[in-house]
């Protein structure tokens, strides 16, 4: 996912995307370094705070795919990379 990082817009493709998904797809939600995680403070809520809400919510549906990032040592999509279970 990588159009209008707004929180809002995020969540609905979250919402959208994951309800399509089948078993194993994967998934990246880019840009979750936005809004002080670690870059732009100022930019408000984003990616990261929408995936927050819908890991809340429905993070039955996803499992959390932390080597992508420990891969290269850095990334734009900090906790954004998931695998449909």
């Amino acid at each position: 996912l990588d159009s209008d990082h707004r929180k809002a817009h995020v969540l609905r493709e979250l919402e959208a995307y994951v309800a399509m998904m089948q078993r194993g797809d994967y998934l990246v939600v880019e840009d979750s370094c936005v809004n002080g995680h670690p870059v732009r403070p100022e930019f408000g809520p984003g990616p990261m705070e929408a995936i927050d809400e819908f890991l809340r919510g429905q993070g039955d549906l996803l499992l959390p795919d932390t080597t992508r990032e420990n891969k290269f040592g850095c990334t734009f999509a900090p906790r954004g990379y998931f695998i449909k279970k």
